[in-house]
């Protein structure tokens, strides 16, 4: 009734205000109209509610007067009104999902303006999101789900149970996002749907998924027997919720019987009921089963089974303490027992009961088991005339063990020690008997319980033995345990070894292999005799020395053990050459050239000394020197120069000698320098280096050849290895000789041409990428690697494909190259420098240059952001100066094609391949990028969820434009001063060459690139659909903006969408324009386009 009241006053001072007065005209004394308002701007404030604003440029004004247009319904003229100097209309009463237009014409008293028409606006109703259910209990169901409108009056929920159809379930207020069904119907499929409404008006419903709500049963139900007639139950609860568990029971073949309720939560319930169960009650099995209720609903059953019966006692084991006790342990696995029977089976008797113990005990001793018998034991439970079945032991073999692991000790030739190990507990003790030669076995000793050892110390010798031992306990005997036979000879002496001293001295050493022996002897062979004795040591005397071995002769010694009469083997050496050994490894070193050192080594040990012979060209060997025994070095202080030289040398002792190593023939000539080398020192001057490996020249003399010329002799003499020529002309070419002197001998020449040689001059492209993008500098610059110390650059000239686009003779050498005017291809890149020697040197580098098909590239730079004629919003101001890097831009917005191609389906409301994308949320438009430079092999700018998603302007792949960008991209780029309103123009008459607008779009959108492009190629930056930019909404943004590379606000709630669309107006269509939308939006009019950051 208020609405309606007001809205009749407003009429009425309509009537009165805005009649027609031809005589006045308060706003232009020279005109008889008002002038009409420049722009009426409409804004959905929330469901069913609009804003319609304008500007107030009147002094006077007596008010304003608002018509509406529903659809294509006729106007409403005088739909409201509001008083001077106001600029704002709100219409409270604005339809649901339709197309409404307002239009605004200023009053003064009786006069009144051409209206002026706001855009079209669609009002719609957003449906509620991301409904989801939590099963809080088996009879409990919470939803949440995400208000998407503003203004609703609330929200309704309803229901749909099994096959049933969706019944209201409740209806909630506004702003409400969650709702809790506390009587959800159990073991059916449900399904809840939630709506938002305002009045009669709904938005569309959004269903959860269908809902199982099962009842869980219980599971892992576990019986445990407490005892002979009681068991616990113990299970898991899977249901929140219930009113708790029935339990039941079932005895053999019998009916299920409810013993038992617990309530909710609880998982274990004890059955006492059964009682003391008897097997001549006839059965042997009972069966339980559980399952949760709630009210008349229950879950599935949970069933198990236990057997009732008497348990036998598992686990029976024997120990055999002794020989004549055995003790047996069992498990008691039956509670309530009276005890345990213990029988026994001796051999092939019967069982006979053997004692009886009381309940819980599980052990019991026989300390009476017969010897040499097979028992068996047997236990059983028993409770009155009741018992289990008995467990049975294996049988028991209680022969008296045999002793083991006998062991026999040779002490000496004529004692053992015998070792054995005793299996036996209980025993009286051990009998041992020998066996000597072919003789009998024979009684030799008896010990006592537990001793497992016996020494012999009256062993034959040089006969064989074998002993045997058994265990005894009274008239009782283990099996025996016997050795192997013993031969019981004298061990011969082994590893006899000689060591020999000196040449007429050798040490005898071997290892004595027996105890108790007398003694060895030592027996010699010399030649063809025979073995004399040559000595006898005492026992365990291992080594023995003959200083009197004869000298080149051949010579073998013997040993062996004696004890008495007796002896044992012998063991002998080998053959021993005893020859006079020459002198090996006979060297000489040349120390200079009249001097000779000798060097051998000594394999003789005794001599007197050593003479060295002498051997001249063709001469023959003559005595040089003799030296004393261990001298090993000879020197000849006045080697023959120029000659054939052979030195021999040999041992003597006395009259005998050793045979003679002999040099190889030296030849002593006068060796020439080596490997001459040139070292430049100045332009001027030439150092020659040389080797030489002989000693005890005079010096060295050099000669000189210039230009082929004569040679100048000894043009220098030095007793280095190393002269300067000073003075020499760089340019021309020499010859040179070196030789050694000594004396009036000279060495052979050593030859060597000269010519100076310039170092090549290198140098290398530097910083040069493989592409780049066209119309581009690019920046080439030349590093000089090397070039020759005398010379020095005196310019680098820079080629593209052989074409010489500059020289440069100034350090450092740099060139930045225009690429504007070539086309895309591959170009050579050259530079070549050349010094003043004439030598040159190049370097090559293949580019390419390229732009992204479908795209452009823009070198960046700096323009003026925002609204230039202060004709918008004032979120449009200030007018701030931006300066962006360089990038990549698509000509066209993203089309349809390439977007199902990408993300597999296309969510546009005006089809058509070439048409552009639209109904497209923000974050469609995010992931769509990400997929693309996934696809393209290139790297994803895009991360994170939600509010939280992060660009990284550093990737190389596909992204949204920046608010800057794209503004940037709309004014022309560095055409901005231009100064167009729309993309490509400035007058509203041209815009319709360049845009899809409200005036011509025919109410959808156009295949992409139909219309003129602006200045840089760029097509539908005004106009078609509005595309989305990466940036969020702030109103006050451009007065806080940084002025390089702006990417909006942290945060907010809406983003930033720009260029207008094919059903906004001109107004809509301006560069300068800013549009907020919720990044979850995607209307019909909703696109984007692609760009890429350019990284050089």
């Amino acid at each position: 009734m208020k609405k309606s009241l007001t809205l009749a006053l407003g009429i009425l001072f309509l009537l009165f205000s805005c009649t027609e007065d031809e005589d006045t005209n308060p706003f232009d004394s020279s005109s008889n109209s008002i002038e009409p308002l420049k722009e009426v701007l409409v804004t959905q404030i929330h469901i069913g509610k609009i804003e319609v604003s304008w500007e107030d440029n009147y002094d006077n004004e007596t008010g304003y007067q608002i018509g509406k247009k529903l659809g294509n319904q006729a106007w409403i003229e005088e739909y409201g009104f509001v008083n001077g100097n106001t600029t704002i209309f709100i219409d409270s009463l604005a339809e649901i999902n339709q197309n409404i237009r307002y239009r605004v014409s200023v009053c003064h008293d009786e006069e009144i303006s051409e209206p002026t028409e706001s855009s079209s606006i669609y009002t719609d109703f957003p449906s509620p999101t991301n409904l989801n259910f939590e099963q809080v209990n088996i009879h409990t169901i919470k939803l949440t789900w995400w208000d998407q409108s503003l203004g609703e009056d609330g929200f309704k929920i309803e229901k749909k149970v099994g096959n049933g159809n969706f019944e209201p379930l409740t209806t909630l207020g506004e702003n409400s996002t969650t709702f809790t069904d506390e009587d959800a119907e159990l073991n059916q499929n449900i399904i809840y749907r939630v709506y938002g409404y305002k009045g009669n008006n709904s938005s569309n419903p959004i269903e959860t998924i269908t809902i199982d709500n099962i009842f869980p049963a219980p599971s892992n139900l576990n019986i445990t027997q407490n005892s002979v007639g009681s068991f616990t139950l113990e299970w898991e609860d899977n249901s929140n919720g219930e009113q708790g568990f029935k339990i039941e029971r079932k005895i053999d073949s019998s009916e299920w019987s409810l013993i038992g309720t617990v309530g909710e939560d609880i998982e274990t319930f004890e059955d006492s009921s059964i009682g003391k169960i008897s097997k001549s009650r006839g059965y042997d099995k009972v069966y339980y089963r559980v399952r949760g209720f709630y009210g008349d609903s229950y879950s599935d059953y949970l069933e198990s089974e236990s057997s009732v019966d008497f348990p036998s006692p598992t686990n029976l084991n024997f120990e055999q303490v002794n020989i004549h006790t055995i003790k047996l342990t069992w498990w008691d696995q039956s509670l309530g027992e009276d005890g345990f029977k213990i029988e026994k089976k001796v051999g092939d008797g019967n069982f006979e009961l053997l004692n009886t113990v009381g309940e819980n005990i599980t052990t019991f001793t026989d300390e009476d088991a017969e010897l040499n018998q097979n028992i068996i034991y047997r236990v059983y439970g028993y409770k009155g005339n009741n018992s289990s079945n008995p467990t049975e032991t294996t049988t028991i073999d209680n022969t008296i063990p045999a002793p083991s692991n006998l062991i026999i000790t040779q002490n000496s030739v004529d004692s053992f020690t015998l070792e054995w190990e005793d299996e036996s507990i209980g025993e009286q003790g051990f009998k041992i008997e020998r066996k000597v030669g072919e003789d009998s076995y024979q009684l030799l000793s008896t010990v006592g319980e537990n001793i497992t050892t016996f020494t012999d110390e009256e062993a034959g010798v040089n006969e064989t033995v074998q002993y045997k031992v058994y265990t005894y306990s009274g008239d009782y005997y283990s099996l025996p345990v016997e050795s192997t036979v013993i031969s019981n000879t004298i061990p011969a002496p082994t590893n006899l070894n000689f060591e020999q001293i000196n040449i007429h001295t050798i040490k005898l050493t071997w290892s004595d292999q027996s105890l108790g022996e007398d003694g060895f002897k030592i027996e010699k062979k010399v030649g063809e005799d025979n073995y004399q004795l040559l000595s006898t040591v005492e026992e365990n005397i291992t080594t023995f020395t003959d200083e009197d071995a004869n000298i080149n002769e051949s010579i073998q010694y013997r040993v062996y053990a004696y004890l008495g009469n007796e002896s044992s083997d012998s063991i002998q050496t080998t053959i021993i050459e005893n020859t006079f050994p020459a002198p090996t490894n006979l060297s000489f070193e040349q120390i200079n050239i009249h001097t000779i050192k000798l060097t051998w080594s000594d394999q003789s040990l005794g001599e007197d000394g050593f003479k060295i012979e002498k051997k001249v060209g063709n001469g023959n060997f003559e005595l040089l020197d003799t030296v004393g025994e261990n001298i090993t070095t000879f020197t000849d202080e006045d080697a023959n120069i120029n000659e054939s030289i052979q030195y021999r040398v040999y041992a003597y002792l006395g009259n005998e000698s050793s045979a003679s190593i002999q040099t190889t023939i030296i030849e002593n000539s006068f060796s020439a320098p080596t490997n001459l080398n040139f070292q430049q020192l100045d332009i001027t001057t030439i150092k020659l280096n040389w080797e030489y490996t002989s000693f005890g020249e005079t010096g060295f003399k050099i000669d000189r050849k210039v230009e082929g010329g004569s040679w100048e002799t000894a043009v220098g003499v030095t007793t280095e290895t190393s002269w300067s020529d000073e003075g020499m002309d760089i340019t021309k070419s020499y010859e040179y000789r070196v030789y050694a002197y000594y004396g009036e001998f000279n060495s052979e020449y050593l030859v060597e041409n000269y010519q100076y040689q310039p170092q090549n001059l290198e140098i290398e492209l530097t910083n040069i990428n493989s592409s780049y993008i066209l119309n581009t500098y690019i920046d080439i610059d030349v590093n000089i690697i090397s070039h020759d110390q005398y010379s020095s650059v005196e310019s680098v000239k820079f080629y593209v494909d052989d074409n010489l686009l500059y020289t440069d003779d100034t350090e450092p050498y740099s060139y930045s190259w225009n690429s504007v005017g070539f086309e895309p291809n591959q170009y050579t890149i050259k530079v070549v420098a050349i010094d003043n020697f004439g030598t040159s040197g190049e370097d090559t580098h293949q580019i390419s240059l390229v732009v992204p098909d479908g795209f452009l590239f823009l070198e960046g730079g700096t323009f003026p952001m925002g609204d230039h004629f202060n004709e918008g919003s004032p979120r449009e101001l200030p007018v701030h100066d931006v300066t962006l890097s360089p990038f990549i831009i698509g000509k066209y917005e993203v089309t349809q094609g390439l977007y199902e191609e990408v993300m597999g389906s296309n969510p546009s409301y005006s089809v058509g391949e070439n048409r552009p994308v639209e109904q497209v949320s923000w974050y469609d438009a995010v992931e769509s990028c990400n997929k693309l430079s996934e696809m393209e092999g290139l790297e994803k700018c895009y991360s994170g969820s939600g509010s939280n998603i992060t660009c990284d302007f550093s990737k190389n792949g596909y992204r949204l434009a920046t608010e800057a960008e794209w503004e940037y991209v709309a004014r022309g780029g560095t055409n901005h001063t231009d100064n167009f309103r729309y993309s490509g123009c400035h007058e509203e008459s041209e815009l319709g060459d360049y845009a899809w607008y409200d005036a011509n779009s025919n109410n959808e959108t156009h295949e992409v690139g139909t219309k003129l492009p602006n200045q840089l190629g760029v097509y539908d930056m005004s106009g078609n659909v509005y595309e989305w930019c990466w940036d969020w909404y702030d109103y006050n943004y451009y007065s806080i903006s940084p002025s390089e590379n702006p990417t909006g606000p942290g945060s907010g709630s809406y983003r930033i969408c720009r260029g207008g669309s094919w059903y906004r107006d001109a107004n809509n269509s301006r560069i300068a324009n800013r549009v907020p939308f919720k990044p979850v939006n995607s209307g019909k009019s909703l696109g984007f386009r692609l760009v890429r950051s350019f990284s050089d």
